[in-house]
């Protein structure tokens, strides 16, 4: 149940961002750097509260 909810949470994560950048975006196509930066910060900061509530249970 808890992998779902990760690759759920993955996916919105990753379509977000993209959505954003091809809606506001297509000017200077929203640097693809800063996407992937922040992209990869958030499944940073997702696999850290993992790591916290497996640790906490």
């Amino acid at each position: 149940m808890k992998k779902i909810v990760l690759i759920a949470l993955f996916l919105i994560l990753l379509i977000i961002p993209v959505a954003f950048a091809f809606t506001f975006g297509n000017k200077e196509i929203f640097s693809l750097n800063k996407l992937l930066n922040d992209f990869f910060n958030k499944l940073t900061g997702i696999l850290r509260l993992v790591k916290l509530s497996k640790i906490q249970n």
